[in-house]
């Protein structure tokens, strides 16, 4: 996720840039050392841009929908009365039966092993240790699973103008994984690859847990946890998120990637990762049936500088997703 972050931020900068040099009387001319960005054809971005005349007149439009037309509706048809029987002629009542022994109730042996209704976590505190347990049997090495990740270009606000906007999101979703087209990565049960590839669960400060529930699904039980807001974590050692998923990265990282692109310094942005969403299914014995992680960054960049172009608050947005499934224990 790291890599696709980055191709967004860096092109938030650089469409910022484009749209004040396309009020220039020159033209700017930035080489990015980043190979990904390299091979974007910004002249053509700016010449779609001036084409449409600087404005979102031309920008792509929700549909509008029609107006419903009301279809007349036919009269409720009076009520049919239907006659009733009258009634039977009086018939000759049965004595009650003589009093005879009621047989008691053959005694019911004991449900096998079942867990009680009361075994099903209810509580913030219930939910986390038993979501912790599961995925702990998994990165222990007692099952193999299936893992497949994606990403997914979400709302730009980089230059205002639609046109623009709509080139730099078709060029990032360029750079990203599309759900259509991940891999799916097969992890033995045992192998280092499934102990690996499963992000531990180490949270202890269930404070920072804004909402985790759980539900029977047929037998199952459905986990859902939503984690409190992380504006951008600085490390691994120091961000809540990374204590229950490995789908985030950190600003130490981005710095040290966006500081290999000449063109741009002094860069102050934020990530930050809203609602992060777990779900996932576990049987009531503890056993991962499936489970998905769903990230949604916000990316706001405050300022920065694009060779002696000064941009400020510039937004962006994406998702990832990884899901598990098909575990073997």
């Amino acid at each position: 996720m790291k890599k696709n972050v980055l191709r967004i931020i860096s092109l938030v900068l650089v469409a910022g840039m484009l749209l004040v040099s396309a009020s220039c009387t020159q033209t700017l001319l930035v080489r990015f050392v980043d190979k990904d960005l390299e091979d974007i054809n910004f002249e053509e971005i700016l010449a779609n841009v001036n084409a449409n005349g600087g404005n979102s007149a031309n920008a792509n439009s929700a549909d509008v929908p029609a107006t419903p037309v009301e279809t007349p509706t036919d009269p409720p048809a009076a009520p049919v009365e239907t006659p009733t029987d009258a009634p039977a002629a009086d018939t000759p009542t049965a004595a009650p039966a003589a009093d005879t022994p009621t047989a008691a109730p053959a005694a019911q042996p004991p449900a096998a092993d079942t867990p009680a209704a009361s075994a099903m976590p209810a509580t913030k505190a219930e939910v986390m240790d038993f979501f912790k347990k599961a995925v702990t049997r998994v990165v222990n090495g007692e099952a193999g699973y299936d893992k497949k990740s994606w990403q997914t270009v979400g709302d730009l606000n980089i230059t205002g103008i639609g046109v623009a906007d709509n080139i730099i999101k078709n060029e990032v979703g360029k750079r990203m994984t599309p759900e259509a087209d991940a891999e799916t990565q097969v992890n033995a049960k045992g192998s280092d690859e499934a102990k690996n590839r499963m992000p531990a669960c180490t949270l202890s400060d269930y404070g920072k847990v804004k909402d985790a529930t759980c539900a029977n699904d047929g037998g199952n039980y459905k986990i859902k946890i939503v984690m409190m807001d992380e504006d951008t974590p600085v490390n691994k050692q120091q961000s809540f998120l990374a204590q229950i998923t490995d789908n985030i990265l950190f600003k130490e990282g981005i710095d040290e990637e966006l500081a290999k692109i000449s063109a741009i310094s002094d860069p102050n942005y934020h990530v930050i990762y809203e609602g992060f969403t777990i779900e996932a299914t576990i049987t009531p014995d503890g056993k991962l049936v499936s489970m998905s992680h769903h990230a949604n960054a916000h990316i706001h960049v405050d300022s920065a500088k694009i060779a002696i172009v000064t941009l400020k608050d510039k937004d962006a947005s994406m998702t990832a997703d990884t899901i598990y499934n098909n575990f073997k224990y």
